[in-house]
Order: structure tokens, then C-alpha cells, then sequence
């Protein structure tokens, strides 16, 4: 999404370079075989569809978008209070666009794992931030209030950096289990029906 909108943005200023076409076509085919991969078609013939909605909204969606909430606050300010260009609007609105469209998505997918709502904090931080370094010259807010603002983007990306960390430890362990069982005999499963 967010590559599609720079490549128009470059597009519409005649700025257009051809690694960028071919970036944006292999994003392209790259995007198409992770939704066209046969597994996933497979697992969403297992999972009940409305069933499988309202898990990923209550146990993906709705965590992540409360634990973000007060990450739209400089962005609501920032419309309100007062818009400094057309170019910060845009920069703004693509991130937080990015956000809820990765949440969006997720929705639709057999598994909403804990890992999905990374790039969608990260999106969302990179909005608030820039929307709160265009607000605090045009209004006064307390000194408490941006403390507070500062320790939210702190926890969020920390949470972020835990989710990081914690997928990376999961491959770890998957590596040593591949390690010490690689000299096994093989194991010949049934193909599925």
C-alpha cells in the first residue's frame, strides 16, 4: 500500500525511476504467491468463516486497536487544530491508512498471530510522532500530557520490540529442534486428503 502510493507520488512528479516500477511489480508477485499459496486455501476450508471473523477480531484486532488508541490522538489534534501542508497530511494520513489496513486484512486470514499487529503499531507511531511535532507549536499542551504522549510511544515500542524478539526466539527453537532431529530416519506421512 504504502509502496503503491510513493511510486504514484513519484509518478505524478515525472520522477519515476525504473527501479522503482520493478520494485513495485516484484512486491507485486511477491504479495500474489503469499495470498495464492496453496496452504492457505487449505486452511480456510477448515476454518469456519464467521467463526473464524470473530476470533481474529477479539483476540487480534480488537487488543491491538485499544493497546494503539491513544496513538490517534496527535493525528485527531492534527486535524482539528490545524493542517500545516498538504504534503504533511498526506505523509500522515498514508501511515495511519497503513495501520489500520494491516489490521484490516488480518481479519480475513485463517490466523491472526500476535506478530500481525507489529507493522501496524509501527505505522501508527511513525503518524502519531509526525502529527504531534506539527501540533505543539500551533497549541500549548502541558508538559504532563507529552510526558504521557512519550511514555505511551515508549511502551509501544517496546511492545514492539517484544513481539520482535519473541518470534525470533521461536525460530531459535525451531532451529535446535531441526538440528538435533536431522539425522533421524525419515517419516513417511499420508498425503491429505
Amino acid at each position: 500500500f504504502i509502496t503503491c502510493l510513493f511510486v504514484l507520488h513519484f509518478y505524478k512528479e515525472n520522477k519515476l525511476q525504473s527501479w522503482m516500477k520493478y520494485s513495485l511489480i516484484l512486491l507485486a508477485v511477491g504479495c500474489a504467491i503469499l495470498i495464492l499459496a496453496p496452504g492457505n486455501f487449505h486452511r480456510s476450508v477448515l476454518v469456519e468463516a464467521d467463526l473464524n471473523l470473530l476470533i481474529n477480531f477479539f483476540y487480534g484486532l480488537l487488543p491491538v486497536l485499544l493497546r494503539e488508541a491513544i496513538l490517534f490522538v496527535p493525528i485527531i489534534l492534527y486535524f482539528v487544530k490545524g493542517r500545516t501542508s498538504p504534503a504533511t497530511t498526506n505523509f500522515i494520513l498514508t501511515f495511519a491508512a497503513a495501520s489500520l489496513l494491516v489490521l484490516i486484512i488480518m481479519m480475513f486470514v485463517p490466523l491472526f498471530p500476535e506478530r500481525a499487529g507489529f507493522s501496524s503499531t509501527i505505522f501508527l507511531i511513525i503518524a502519531s510522532l509526525a502529527a504531534l511535532k506539527e501540533i505543539l507549536p500551533l497549541i500549548k499542551i502541558p508538559v504532563k500530557v507529552v510526558t504521557v504522549f512519550a511514555a505511551v510511544w515508549i511502551v509501544s515500542l517496546l511492545g514492539c520490540v517484544y513481539v520482535e524478539y519473541s518470534f525470533h526466539s521461536q525460530f531459535e527453537a525451531r532451529y535446535e529442534i531441526v538440528a538435533a532431529h536431522k539425522n533421524d530416519d525419515l517419516v513417511v506421512v499420508p498425503p491429505l486428503e
